[in-house]
């Protein structure tokens, strides 16, 4: 007796988008869409977006052949979107800043930011303080033809008529960290 050798049969399973897999989507994002920040993530973008994980997972997972188990795999990895967008959105609303002007004054003080620096020069010495202001009047000036440091502070000695001896270097990295 000659025993028949069985085949296994293909099913082709080709996941459309347009149908129930889409109208899931359109559901869930009218009751979850308060979730995600509106400014970036309108519904049409979160529609997309979807779109985007469908055909990912169809080119990813070509065994899944029933209806029911890509549907179970899209859900669960647009589920997971929907928390990644919350989670950023509570990210981002937890540091945005206030809306009225006068709050956002309080919040960032003073909008030049040059108090400290204003401090540290008015301690500063004559000579670095003369040297800044040369360099600030100056700078392209200062740094043509000059190809170390060293060069620069010696020029710099050199125009203010200051001894040798004298860092500038040294003297500012001590007014800022000392």
């Amino acid at each position: 007796m000659q025993q028949t050798r069985r085949t296994r049969v293909t099913t082709v399973f080709d996941p459309i988008w347009e149908g129930p897999i889409k109208n899931w989507t359109k559901n869930f994002i009218r009751e979850q869409k308060w979730r995600c920040d509106e400014a970036i993530n309108g519904p049409e973008d979160l529609l997309q977006e979807g779109h985007i994980i469908f055909t990912r997972i169809a080119a990813r997972y070509p065994r899944v052949v029933e209806l029911n188990r890509f549907m179970a795999l899209y859900k669960a990895a647009y589920s997971n979107l929907m928390h990644d967008k919350s989670c950023h959105k509570r990210r981002r609303h937890h540091d945005r800043a206030p809306v009225d002007i006068s709050e956002l004054h309080d919040l960032v003080g003073d909008t030049t930011n040059i108090g400290y620096i204003t401090a540290l020069l008015d301690e500063a010495p004559q000579e670095l303080k003369l040297a800044l202001a040369l360099v600030a009047a100056d700078a392209q000036g200062l740094k043509a033809n000059t190809q170390s440091p060293r060069a620069l502070n010696m020029k710099l000695r050199r125009i203010l008529g200051l001894e040798s001896t004298f860092d500038f270097k040294a003297a500012l990295y001590d007014l800022l960290f000392n």
